[in-house]
């Protein structure tokens, strides 16, 4: 997993959100650049740790994505 991967895990964990809750992204408080943010959320997507929902720029994790940002 990437340092941009662990960096977005993390801030789902900074927020306490579980698995299913929807949380919305600006990419500056990701500590990552927009190209390597979006990199890496196309990466945990397709791994299905996230799911992205309907809202800009709103994300979600799944029961797996909630597992690996405990340990992130």
């Amino acid at each position: 997993m990437t340092k941009a991967e662990k960096d977005i895990l993390r801030y789902f964990r900074n927020y306490h959100v579980g698995a299913n809750e929807m949380l919305f992204f600006n990419t500056n408080p990701a500590n990552a650049t927009t190209s390597s943010f979006t990199m890496a959320m196309a990466s945990l997507i397709d791994s299905g740790l996230v799911n992205r929902e309907r809202r800009r720029n709103a994300y979600s994790l799944t029961d797996d994505g909630y597992e690996a940002s405990r340990c992130a």
